[in-house]
């Protein structure tokens, strides 16, 4: 019996090796060296993991295992495909063949893999006795450390990085145009700071450097915060210390801290949300920590147009987890109020334009277009329709399966909101028609969220020194000179063929942490312990990009789970009672 289950495992391992060389697609003689050596390795820990697992152990482990090869199988096939304009088909005989080839493979390498993690995951210890008297000095010196890191990347992207979106607002600020595209109370605090940077230094680059100077002091403390939360809850310093080194050397903070998005300060919040649930937890509700969570909850829906859908999302869970319904129903009724009454009469009485619904139907849209681009069959009613409100010959000419851009600017958007009624109905009818060409688009429209190895621009770097800052006379002579090698490291960290960078810069890795680690939560604690709420301001804001992204793969609308990362992994091990057993 042990040499038949020796020798399976042998085959498994090859198995494996085989297709996950093949799936990276080295060349010959790299191929061959890959293969021998991953076999040899896969084969000595096949034949060496125990899963002799527990029935809970093992259901967890099925699961996460599934899970898992799905994601990585369908997300290798559909990435592929994305990009050729002239093969729009993903699962194609050939495809599919290949789809299986790689669940298999994944499915068993995951299967060992998730064994060992489950069985030994209650042994994992985060905390220490330490003398945790001086958490102001760490705060201070954590704070200090990650400012001065951002520092370099100040001087190099002075007086800031901007897209086009960043131009907007400004343009919005200096005409006193009121409008909700971007977010109207994320656009008066930028302004504000903006304006008052123009009254100390004049109108220029000194006045939008302010701003930034204030945002990476705003990142900084939230960040010094949560290693200081840490520091605080005696978790081992060496984990400390990587958490800080995350904050202050990662390209990713660094190039954002000096961004300006309405993106940024939106992500970082998160972390503030989830510091404030943590106290709550711990604390209850104290005037503090309701404060905190009152200012990180408005921040929450007014700095993106989409933090209302997150809030909507957390309302029941808040109130049902802490039951503490003289507190919690009325400060979300509160909140609640105020928003509606802010973004109802207030914006109508001041005149702010509000968002084009166009915007939140990125992916109804690309479905529908999908249709058209391929000229499947469409009933003589719904393309009379179509007709109305594309442009068929800029939509098939300009069709890109992983944005949505090109499909927005072919509407005609005065027929639209005219009828959008109409068009969920035509939606919903050729829903039924072409099924699978729904999924495909949907699958091309957010695999950049589930599947970690994408490759995405998450930075647009704007020299100082180019063209489009003179649109609004800023004196680009005086940006500060560094000398060109510090330039140079500095443009290197945004490289993304870099050794690890996918670490830095994947969208799908940190949303694939985020599962995983919801599933380690629930298997070491189940439903019983009120950190589970951490986790879902995440799962909101997941949830909100994968109905309405506009991009496959945008880093900014997820930036929140970056900044919260320490946080997402020593969540399910803060406070966990010591050689509890689970089985």
């Amino acid at each position: 019996m042990e040499r038949k289950q020796t020798i399976i495992r042998i085959i498994l391992a090859i198995y494996v090796a085989f297709i996950l060389s093949y799936q990276s697609k080295l060349g010959s003689i790299h191929y061959s060296l890959f293969f021998l050596l991953f076999s040899i390795l896969l084969t000595i820990f096949f034949l060496k993991s125990n899963l002799n697992l527990t029935k809970r152990t093992k259901k967890f482990t099925i699961i996460t295992s599934l899970i898992t090869s799905i994601l990585f199988s369908l997300g290798s096939i559909v990435y592929q495909k994305i990009y050729l304009k002239t093969n729009f088909e993903i699962f194609t005989f050939n495809n599919i063949i290949h789809l299986i080839l790689y669940f298999i493979a994944d499915y068993i390498l995951s299967y060992f893999l998730f064994s060992i993690l489950y069985s030994k995951i209650d042994t994992i210890k985060i905390h220490e006795k330490i003398n945790n008297n001086n958490s102001k000095k760490v705060f201070f010196l954590s704070f200090i450390i990650i400012f001065i890191c951002y520092i370099p990347y100040f001087l190099r992207c002075y007086p800031a990085l901007m897209s086009p979106d960043s131009f907007v607002q400004i343009n919005n600020i200096e005409k006193n145009i009121f409008i909700n595209n971007h977010p109207f109370i994320e656009t008066q605090f930028l302004g504000l700071i903006y304006k008052l940077g123009k009254l100390i230094f004049g109108p220029g680059n000194l006045a939008l450097a302010f701003y930034i100077i204030i945002q990476m002091l705003i990142i900084s403390l939230v960040f010094s915060l949560v290693v200081t939360y840490l520091y605080k809850k005696q978790v081992k310093k060496w984990i400390i210390i990587l958490t800080l080194l995350f904050y202050a050397l990662s390209p990713l903070h660094a190039f954002y801290s000096v961004t300006l998005w309405k993106d940024i300060l939106f992500g970082v919040n998160f972390a503030l949300i989830l510091l404030a649930f943590l106290k709550i937890n711990e604390e209850g509700f104290t005037k503090k920590n309701i404060a905190i969570l009152i200012l990180s909850l408005l921040i929450l829906l007014f700095f993106r147009n989409n933090g209302i859908y997150i809030f909507i999302f957390l309302i029941t869970f808040i109130i049902l987890i802490y039951k503490k319904f003289k507190i919690t129903i009325p400060l979300c009724a509160s909140l609640l109020i105020i928003y509606f009454i802010i973004t109802g009469p207030i914006y109508n009485k001041i005149g702010v334009i509000p968002t084009k619904s166009v915007e939140a139907l990125s992916i109804p849209l690309q479905q529908v277009g999908r249709v058209i681009v391929l000229d499947q069959e469409i009933d003589k009613e719904s393309q009379k329709y179509l007709n109305e409100i594309f442009n068929i010959n800029y939509l098939k000419e300009n069709y890109e399966q992983h944005l949505a851009d090109n499909t927005k600017n072919s509407i005609n958007l005065e027929t639209f909101d005219k009828t959008k009624i109409k068009f969920f109905k035509v939606w919903f009818k050729l829903l039924i028609k072409h099924p699978l060409t729904y999924i495909e688009s949907y699958l091309a429209s957010t695999c950049g969220y589930w599947y970690p190895d994408v490759a995405y621009h998450a930075i647009s770097f704007v020299n100082s020194e180019t063209e489009t800052y003179n649109a609004y006379e800023y004196n680009i002579k005086s940006a500060p000179k560094t000398p060109e090698f510090i330039n140079k490291i500095i443009d290197r960290t945004a490289d993304k063929t870099l050794p690890f960078s996918i670490l830095i810069w994947s969208t799908g890795l940190y949303c694939y942490i985020l599962f995983l680690m919801c599933m380690i939560y629930i298997y070491l604690h189940k439903f019983q312990n009120k950190n589970i709420i951490c986790y879902l301001p995440l799962i909101g804001l997941y949830l909100t990009i994968m109905i309405s992204s506009p991009v496959f793969a945008e880093l900014r609308y997820i930036y929140g789970l970056f900044t919260c990362l320490p946080l997402i992994i020593l969540i399910p091990f803060l406070n966990k009672k010591e050689g509890k057993k689970n089985d």
